[in-house]
């Protein structure tokens, strides 16, 4: 099932409020007629939604309090809304706008474009299922030289990437940044500073936890003729050219091994490498440590071996990939989602 969610003026007023809608698997809109997420007073825009495996976590903007802040509230799969009123996600000074959401398995990352430093930056909060708010304070992610507005976030099974129109160059441009779980910023990084603007990005990740972004972009010509219009542009992190890291530490069974992604829907893959040619074992185990598959028992060659892993057929939970050669074993937890 999925939700989406809108700002909406059906009542007829100048404010608007917070409305969304369950839409099924096969396209189908369960709520034709909206669920009422948020009718404070004033107005309430620009949402963004987000799924634990439980509950959806819709956040937007609120002028409630005469000031832009960020506001949320849970919706469970009944289209119950558990937060009638809204909580607060940040109420920093001057003005917060244009949320954008993602979960990670454990916690929701929320980021915004924030005003507190008297021009637009990039702030955000780690949130917990229950919406408790993990950095009260909010956690700086870019505050460069002029401008820095509409954030989008994802996570690829180990780190949060958020990108967002840049102004510090005088002209538009889309930035990056990589955060671990903890919030903490480990990378930035230029998406496009291509002649003219770009603007309005958005970050999605697919399959492998690879990720796509994309934004609307001046373009000069196209092959080769003078076009001078915007158009959609697309691009993949990590970026052709540059250094990529490595799925895993050391491809060594050792030491290290990955299983992406993580959390996961229906299927992941495991991934390592044999350095002496030995016997491999690999099973997984639910959070109560019973067998659930067993993936691998074999001599293996020396070699980098890659496994895809067929989850359909057991519950929602926590589970755990045992993987074992000669050396001591290596426990990886994994979470499935459904």
């Amino acid at each position: 099932m999925y939700f989406t969610s809108w700002w909406d003026n059906r009542s007829g007023n100048y404010y608007d409020d917070i409305y969304g809608a369950r839409v099924s698997t096969q396209g189908i809109t369960l709520d034709t007629a909206g669920i009422a997420v948020c009718t404070a007073q004033d107005s309430q825009f620009f949402s963004a939604v987000s799924y634990d495996g439980t509950n959806f976590l819709v956040v937007w903007d609120d002028w409630r309090n005469h000031n832009w802040d960020i506001f949320g509230s849970r919706v469970n799969e009944s289209g119950v809304v558990l937060d009638s009123s809204g909580f607060i996600v940040s109420t920093a000074s001057f003005h917060q706008r244009t949320p954008a959401i993602v979960f990670n398995g454990v916690d929701y990352f929320v980021v915004w474009s924030d005003y507190r430093n008297s021009s637009w930056d990039i702030y955000g909060t780690r949130l917990s299922q229950n919406g408790v708010i993990l950095d009260p304070d909010g956690i700086a992610i870019s505050t460069a030289p002029g401008e820095q507005t509409n954030p989008s976030i994802a996570f690829d099974g180990v780190n949060y990437i958020v990108v967002w129109q840049d102004y510090r160059s005088g002209s538009w441009d889309i930035y990056g940044a990589k955060l671990d779980t903890s919030g903490t910023t480990v990378d930035s990084f230029e998406v496009s500073t291509q002649s003219g603007d770009q603007v309005e990005p958005e970050i999605v990740n697919g399959s492998d936890d690879q990720i796509l972004i994309v934004y609307t972009g001046w373009t000069d010509t196209i092959n080769g003729h003078f076009v001078n219009t915007m158009r959609i542009w697309g691009k993949f992190y990590r970026f052709v050219g540059t250094e990529e890291e490595n799925r895993f530490i050391a491809l060594d069974i050792r030491s290290n091994f990955s299983v992406f992604p993580n959390p996961l829907h229906r299927q992941c893959i495991l991934e390592y490498s044999v350095p002496t040619k030995t016997r491999v074992n690999a099973s997984i185990y639910d959070a109560a440590g019973r067998l659930s598959i067993e993936l691998i028992d074999e001599i293996q060659d020396v070699g980098i071996y890659r496994k895809n892993i067929d989850m359909t057929s057991l519950p929602q939970g926590v589970y755990f990939i045992r993987l074992q050669s000669s050396s001591q074993p290596r426990i990886r937890k994994i979470i499935l989602l459904k």
